[in-house]
């Protein structure tokens, strides 16, 4: 395990901060969120008075099961972060951006389940999606800049099976 935090350590100190599933971050103006989706939800919340983002990766949308909330599911991620950011700022300060969503095949909701919640908990905290890059059948890596609350996305024909949010 302790080699694993340190070349991730190594990896984040090269390429900004990674955001894994079922992860939450906060990134400041030196170091960007990035991240790699399949059928999950990468939700960017960018401060741009304090120059500073956060980004949630769930790759479920809903559990009511309190002994699984954690940020693999959308309805605890999304609603962790908008307090987090919302704790420093006001909602009308910020903005999000949704990346992620794709599906493996035409019977593969879960994409489709993960942006529908994320849009949800979004407009029920006020704060408005700015940028979408959701659906399709292609992967997407994803680097945000909380300096300038730029992303750049990249769609790839194949990520690593886990991305999918297996």
């Amino acid at each position: 395990m302790a080699e694993f935090v340190e070349k991730r350590k190594k990896r984040e100190e090269r390429e900004g901060w990674i955001v894994a599933r079922g992860e939450m971050r906060i990134g400041s103006r030196e170091s960007p969120l990035v991240t790699v989706v399949g059928r999950g939800i990468a939700v960017c919340v960018w401060d741009r008075a304090r120059l500073v983002a956060g980004g949630a990766h769930f790759v479920e949308p809903a559990t009511y099961d309190p002994a699984k909330a954690t940020c693999r599911y959308g309805n605890v991620a999304v609603p962790a972060l908008a307090a987090m950011m919302t704790k420093e700022s006001a909602a009308a300060l910020l903005e999000a951006h949704l990346f992620g969503g794709a599906s493996l095949d035409s019977n593969d909701g879960t994409g489709h389940a993960n942006a529908a919640m994320a849009r949800k908990v979004l407009s029920n905290r006020g704060i408005p999606i700015v940028s979408e890059d959701v659906g399709g059948s292609k992967g997407r890596k994803v680097m945000f800049d909380p300096a300038t609350g730029h992303a750049a996305v990249l769609k790839v024909h194949s990520i690593r099976r886990e991305d999918w949010g297996n």
